[in-house]
This record gives structure tokens, C-alpha cells and sequence, in this order.
């Protein structure tokens, strides 16, 4: 099974060699789509770059909610869901599945 990898050109994504996502990936932090702690709970979104169902995916670290992981296809499916699980959390709240 051949895998296919994917960088980020701006919020846009697209095909490249190995190669160039390695380098990608050792030397950018444009991979992170949104950082976000409230209490001790962090909601990270980032992008991941090979081929997945979706390519970006959030996960909710501590706050008791192990487990969490949602996928997306593109930067701004990634940014609103994001942002709907911070606000979910914000007004106590849990995050939608």
C-alpha cells in the first residue's frame, strides 16, 4: 500500500514526495491549526499530512474526556470544529462526538 503525504501551501492543501514533507514537518509550525487551554484541558488541531480519511484532526488532552479525536478535510472544517468544542467547553459543556 502505497501512502500519499500532503503539505500545507497557506491554509491549502496539497500532494508532495516524501522528501518535501519530511522537511515540512522538521521545520514548520504551520502545522498547528489551533491551541487552546481552558483549566487543565488543551484542545489541539493540527494538520497531519498523510493520507487519511481526513487530514487534520483535534484531540481534547486532560479535562477527563480521554479518547476525543475528530477529523476533518479541510483547514477551515478543522477551525470550526475546533472552535465549537472550545465554546461546548467554555460554557461546561461536553464536546460534541
Amino acid at each position: 500500500m502505497e501512502i500519499t503525504h500532503y503539505v500545507l501551501d497557506g491554509h491549502e492543501v496539497r500532494e508532495a514526495p516524501l522528501r518535501e514533507w519530511v522537511s515540512f514537518f522538521e521545520n514548520t509550525d504551520a502545522r498547528r491549526v489551533a491551541l487552546d487551554v481552558i483549566d487543565n484541558t488543551s484542545i489541539s488541531t493540527v494538520f497531519i499530512g498523510v493520507d487519511e480519511t481526513q487530514l487534520f484532526e483535534t484531540m481534547i488532552f486532560g479535562g477527563g474526556y480521554p479518547d476525543l479525536c475528530w477529523r476533518y478535510d479541510t483547514w477551515d472544517e478543522a477551525m470550526e470544529g475546533h472552535r465549537d468544542i472550545v465554546a461546548r467547553l467554555l460554557v461546561g459543556l461536553p464536546p460534541r462526538k
